[in-house]
């Protein structure tokens, strides 16, 4: 996570050459977008061809009880979300300075750990107030860092009241849907026996529909003019990868695990994103960043310590749960193994 964070903002700051009309401008972050989610969905194929011992009648059958109407269907509903979450994030950025938009869109932490109570059985009983507690340091301590590490002349300066309660709406929406779809995305990983890889093909089919859909919507005048790939550099391309690679294992985090446990390892990522930038880029950590670190620690072990005990049992839940009990935890651990 931390290589994306660094890559993400190298490819989209590092100088081209000025002698070179190829790549003097940069690449087209939709297209990126798009490769990206193509990528997943080859590999997903790919993984599911390896498990049929590549035999073209066992992969074509595998592919056909994948892509289920219904099931593909069940799954477009977060691929849906997501992509009015990008166009909604979007938009506030051109109604936001960089700092409130980073620090309001942490509230997709709370969306978080409420559509999970809400939506996960079990969950109300495992979040305790302790735990509550631990997420709202946790929002606070992301962002102090967030704040520290978004310059004042970054993004769009809003002008007028209402382009700011624009923005604002726009963020605090996507922070809902961030949510809702992630929640959503895990009772149906969860709610049933089949296998990840079969999920991710599922959702992978309308995540490569609707992105190429939005190349052309957002950018179809560009990639005419300049070329789908224009701007495209070894850089690029390792953040297309990296991003690919950092997409399927979220969904191993979220089947083995849960998506708070998505929430913390974000928050982490960071946090660490932000000390290899001061190392390799410009950023000089401050008091508040500190400050924001210190409490994405804390937080950690303020939620780790107040799991609530099992029956029969004198310890407590594991920090990251998942939402089972008894041996479920190591067959979890016994099939991200096997993985």
């Amino acid at each position: 996570m931390v290589s994306v964070v660094t890559l993400m903002r190298l490819s989209r700051t590092m100088p081209r050459r000025q002698d070179d009309d190829s790549i003097s401008t940069l690449y087209i972050p939709s297209t990126a977008v798009f490769l990206q989610e193509l990528l997943k969905f080859v590999l997903c194929i790919f993984k599911l061809s390896s498990s049929s011992s590549f035999s073209p009648s066992s992969t074509l059958l595998s592919l056909q009880a994948a892509l289920q109407p219904f099931e593909v269907l069940k799954l477009s509903v977060p691929c849906t979300l997501y992509l009015l979450q990008n166009n909604l994030l979007y938009l506030a950025l051109t109604k936001l300075d960089a700092t409130t938009y980073q620090v309001t869109y942490q509230l997709k932490i709370l969306t978080t750990a409420l559509f999970s109570v809400a939506m996960i059985p079990g969950a109300r009983e495992r979040m305790t107030r302790q735990r509550w507690i631990g997420l709202l340091i946790l929002t606070l301590g992301v962002c102090l860092a967030q704040s520290s590490t978004t310059t004042g002349d970054e993004g769009s300066k809003s002008s007028t009241t209402k382009d700011r309660t624009i923005g604002l709406i726009c963020v605090i929406t996507a922070s809902c849907t961030s949510g809702f779809a992630g929640v959503y995305f895990e009772m149906v990983l969860k709610g049933s026996k089949t296998d990840l890889w079969v999920r991710n093909i599922q959702m992978g089919l309308p995540s490569v529909v609707l992105g190429l859909a939005s190349v052309y919507w957002k950018d179809g005048s560009k990639v005419s003019e300049q070329g789908f790939l224009h701007g495209y550099t070894t850089l690029v391309w390792s953040v297309v990868a990296v991003q690919a690679a950092g997409g399927l294992l979220v969904a191993v985090v979220v089947k083995y695990a849960d998506n708070i446990m998505k929430t913390f390892a974000t928050s982490f990522a960071i946090i660490l994103g932000a000390a290899v930038n001061a190392v390799v880029g410009g950023f000089r950590p401050d008091g508040t960043f500190a400050m924001g670190a210190i409490g994405v620690c804390a937080a950690t072990v303020v939620y780790g310590t107040g799991g609530k005990k099992v029956k029969g049992e004198g310890e407590t839940l594991p920090i990251l749960d998942g939402g089972e009990r008894g041996t479920g935890g190591r067959k979890r651990i016994d099939d991200v193994q096997r993985l």
